[in-house]
């Protein structure tokens, strides 16, 4: 086994603690400083003046000018998820008294603006029953609501079935420019013809901005 030279590791463990941040050893264990590539007075590689590494001048790693880390301009912590969404509305029935179920699909539409005083998330949908309830025609829902947190939001849907609104709780997701909603519930529906039925329902939305 080779056994190192005791005064020579010493000196130059000495060397390494004692050179500069950015300086590598040269030749014969002296020390050299690399400069960075920028003209600026700091230590990383970009043209600013701050310490992280992108080429604007605040203190985290977007490429905006404030101190949070998502790209947008305001100085909160969350993606702005402002815009216009597009997708799919579901609705799926069942009349248990009578074992009838069926599905109700359409579309949906939603506005969010989370500065908006009175409706920072507003939506409105319909859809069509596809089998034995398609004689109630077109069911329509509109969805108000709030954000809870960042991505998360809930708000109550009302929903139109024949005529008689219904409203229950929604919970929703934003995420990456899709926003995911569910919602489930239970109601008495009656007319003149069948009377008082129970009618159990959960539904849901997937829209695009």
């Amino acid at each position: 086994m080779r056994r190192l030279h005791t005064p020579f590791l010493a000196s130059s463990l000495l060397i390494c603690a004692c050179a500069p941040a950015g300086a590598v050893l040269g030749a014969g264990g002296g020390s050299v400083v690399q400069e960075e590539a920028d003209a600026d007075t700091d230590s990383d590689s970009d043209s600013d003046s701050d310490s992280d590494a992108d080429a604007d001048a605040d203190t985290d790693a977007d490429s905006d000018s404030d101190t949070d880390a998502d790209t947008d301009t305001d100085t909160d912590a969350d993606a702005d998820h402002s815009g216009s969404y597009e997708g799919t509305f579901v609705i799926e029935g069942e009349v248990p008294e009578y074992g009838l179920s069926d599905r109700c699909s359409g579309e949906i539409r939603f506005t969010v603006d989370p500065d908006d005083p009175e409706y920072p998330i507003y939506g409105r949908g319909s859809c069509t029953f596809e089998g034995i309830l398609s004689s109630f025609g077109e069911q329509e829902g509109v969805a108000t609501g709030d954000f809870t947190s960042t991505h998360r939001a809930e708000g109550d849907i009302e929903v139109d079935f024949s005529g008689q609104v219904y409203s229950t709780p929604w919970e929703g997701r934003f995420d990456d420019g899709r926003f995911t909603g569910e919602f489930e519930g239970d109601f008495v529906y009656s007319d003149d013809a069948v009377g008082e039925v129970e009618v159990v329902y959960s539904g849901g939305w997937k829209a695009d901005r």
